[in-house]
């Protein structure tokens, strides 16, 4: 009977680093607005390719979380009344053997509707998530992160001068 308890307490002991590892990716994001003002009742849908898998409407924090398995390629979409929709695309490929071991957390800035702006850019993920192998968790890839940040100041610009105009 020693033996077997031995035993046993062994066999937990070797499987706890393999259980803190995350199977999945846990993401979590934040909408809000040009003031930083949290945005609830949006909805936020999950694509995997072209299926919809998942689709959450945001609380009055403005908070919403999806759990990703690995090796796939996801879209998040987020639309809020009053502000243009926004798309990222998370790819979880990562090589065998590793796992994620934070969640990744996010800060998304809508952007109002107004009439005459062109919001054709965003018909494009803002953003692209991927593994990074060096760092060891999901980042955003800053080169695009970069471009697709100009192209939305010079929408958020064109918001303003709209406003203003009307």
């Amino acid at each position: 009977m020693k033996k077997q308890l031995i035993l046993l307490a062994v066999l937990f002991i070797a499987f706890i680093p393999v259980v803190s590892a995350q199977k999945d990716i846990k993401i979590i994001g934040h909408l809000v607005n040009q003031n930083d003002v949290k945005l609830k009742n949006a909805c936020i849908y999950l694509y995997s390719g072209n299926t919809l898998v998942d689709s959450i409407i945001t609380k009055k924090k403005g908070k919403f979380t999806f759990r990703l398995t690995k090796d796939n390629i996801y879209t998040v979409e987020m639309t809020a009344n009053d502000y243009a929709p926004k798309k990222i695309s998370i790819n979880t490929d990562m090589p065998v053997g590793e796992e994620v071991y934070d969640d990744f957390e996010f800060i998304m800035e809508m952007i109002p509707m107004v009439s005459g702006v062109d919001y054709s850019e965003l018909d494009f993920p803002v953003a692209l998530i991927e593994y990074s192998e060096k760092k060891h968790e999901m980042i955003f890839v800053s080169s695009y992160a970069k471009a697709m940040k100009i192209e939305q100041k010079k929408i958020a610009q064109e918001v303003k001068m709209a406003q203003k105009n009307n």
